[in-house]
């Protein structure tokens, strides 16, 4: 990394590991899905499935939550694949296809309380979990959490950030998911970040905290970075930076706005930072797919 003037900032090393893989499992793969609102936006889900089991063809079509036309990869057409959950809800003009346990608005800490889907007995209890809604095991579980444990996350000096709360929470979930599911490998993908054009004080539930986008921007990597040192804890946790697969710039709700009261042409405007748009969906499931097919 190099700032305008080409001195080095910072430079890492980075091994690209690059698995071939063009046949299907041979063997039934049992997925979960467990997030905040992107995953209840039902698009993850939904075009992960599609991608590894349809037979369509790539085609474009309009983003239905933003002013882009989306490329809509096509199909591999395998099997063996399958995903479990109680949630699934039509949402913001999407159709649902695929269960899993995406709740919007909730954090780590709402997944260790008694609301859980997980919760029985007092306790977190997964095999409960899947005997009650008569669940295979899972072989892989997905969590996408992250923004709503901002509000757990204190400043201790200017972009230095306190992340131990939401780790904590992170950390006695997995505990007692990876002790309980010994088999099941489990991955964390770390969401996105604001886009550059503004807006984030439009999301829809007015949210003011949202409002500093850079903030949470810096709260995001924070988070992600704390992540990183978290699934050293655990032999079979591990991360998917997804962060890095989405267009930022591009790829969040947005929309053609007039420049201002008094002038008639548009710039593209956010509507809603804290949600991609389904281009950004889809980027999330890119690099998803990316981490399954190293895993079967």
């Amino acid at each position: 990394m190099y700032d305008n003037s080409r001195n080095l900032l910072d430079s890492k090393d980075v091994t690209i590991n690059i698995t071939q893989r063009t046949t299907q499992p041979n063997t039934m793969k049992t997925v979960l899905f467990i997030g905040d609102s992107l995953t209840f936006y039902q698009r993850i889900p939904d075009e992960f499935v599609r991608i590894l089991t349809s037979n369509d063809t790539q085609s474009v079509i309009h983003d239905t939550i933003s002013i882009y036309n989306v490329v809509k990869l096509a199909g591999r057409g395998w099997g063996n694949i399958q995903l479990i959950g109680t949630q699934k809800a039509n949402y913001m003009g999407w159709v649902a296809q695929q269960y899993h346990e995406g709740m919007s608005g909730w954090a780590w800490a709402n997944f260790n309380g008694s609301a859980s889907p997980f919760y029985f007995g007092g306790h977190l209890d997964f095999n409960q979990y899947l005997t009650t809604h008569g669940f295979p095991n899972p072989d892989i579980i997905f969590i996408g959490l992250g923004w709503n444990d901002q509000k757990y996350v204190t400043e201790v000096s200017p972009g230095v950030f306190d992340v131990s709360n939401p780790i904590s929470s992170a950390r006695t979930f997995l505990s007692a998911l990876t002790a309980q599911l010994p088999n099941t490998k489990i991955r964390l993908w770390t969401e996105n970040v604001p886009g550059i054009h503004g807006g984030i004080g439009n999301h829809p539930y007015g949210a003011v905290e949202w409002a500093d986008e850079h903030k949470n921007k810096l709260i995001q990597f924070a988070i992600a970075e704390g992540y990183k040192q978290l699934i050293k804890e655990f032999q079979n946790v591990g991360l998917v930076w997804s962060t890095a697969q989405i267009d930022s710039e591009n790829s969040l709700q947005e929309t053609n706005a007039p420049f201002n009261g008094r002038i008639n042409d548009t710039e593209i405007r956010g509507k809603d930072y804290v949600h991609p748009a389904d281009a950004g969906f889809f980027q999330i499931v890119d690099s998803l797919i990316a981490d399954f097919v190293s895993l079967i």
